[in-house]
C-alpha cells in the first residue's frame, strides 16, 4: 500500500508529512517516538520505526520491512497459500544449485 507526504520546513530542518493513513495502518507506527530512515536505493527510502533503542544493533530495515510485508500479506491472501511439496522444493534446490556462500555472507 502507498501513502503520498510532502517535504515540508521544520525550523532550520526539513520534515517528511505523510498521511495519517499511514499511521492507522501501521500499528508501529502508532506509538513510534522515532523513526529511522535507510536509504534503499536511488529515489528510495524505507522508513521504520527506530529499534536501537529498544533492541540490538543487528536489526535490519531490510529484512524487517519485508518480513512485516509477508505478513500482512500471508494475513489477506491465507487461501492463496500452497503446501511446499517435494517438486517446488526440488525447483528450489535446482535454481540455488550454483550460488555459494560461507557464514561471513551474513554477518
Amino acid at each position: 500500500m502507498k501513502y503520498s507526504g510532502k517535504v515540508t520546513k521544520t525550523g532550520d530542518s526539513k520534515a517528511i508529512r505523510l498521511d495519517a493513513a499511514l499511521f492507522k495502518h501501521v500499528p508501529e507506527f502508532k506509538l513510534m517516538t522515532s523513526v529511522c530512515a535507510s536509504v534503499v536505493g536511488p529515489g528510495c527510502v524505507l522508513i521504520s520505526v527506530d529499534k536501537e533503542s529498544t533492541e540490538s544493533s543487528t536489526f535490519d530495515p531490510i529484512l524487517e520491512g519485508f518480513l512485516s510485508f509477508l505478513s500482512g500479506d500471508l494475513q489477506h491472501n491465507f487461501d492463496k497459500m500452497e503446501p511446499l511439496t517435494a517438486d517446488l522444493l526440488a525447483r528450489a534446490k535446482s535454481l540455488t544449485a550454483d550460488i555459494t556462500y560461507t557464514d561471513e555472507d551474513f554477518e
